[in-house]
């Protein structure tokens, strides 16, 4: 009969084993996974940049047109605070403006 110490390590090496597989499972859903995107942006011609710059506004709450963006926390950067001091307002940066109805 295995002690409780070795039972433990048998029930260690098992888990870590579960642990491997479902690691390599993983790995290979996301080659699928990213193959399929990568198809899905070659056929909509879809670039990188253009990916990057939608992820980055799209997660931002103020942009201007060179694709620099602020989340609204924290210290204003300079380019936002350059043109509310010429005059701008901060609404006019929203990421996502409220639809007029």
């Amino acid at each position: 009969m295995a002690t409780k110490l070795e039972q433990l390590a048998l029930a260690k090496a098992a888990y870590e084993k579960l642990q491997e597989e479902a690691a390599s499972e993983i790995a290979a859903n996301k080659k699928v996974v990213m193959g399929e995107v990568l198809e899905h942006l070659k056929d909509n011609k879809i670039t990188t940049a253009e990916l990057i710059i939608y992820e980055r506004v799209g997660k931002s709450k103020y942009s201007n047109d060179q694709g620099e963006t602020w989340s609204g926390k924290g210290k204003q950067p300079a380019w936002l605070a350059e043109a509310l001091a010429g005059g701008k307002k901060l609404e006019d940066f929203l990421t996502h403006p409220a639809s007029a109805e």
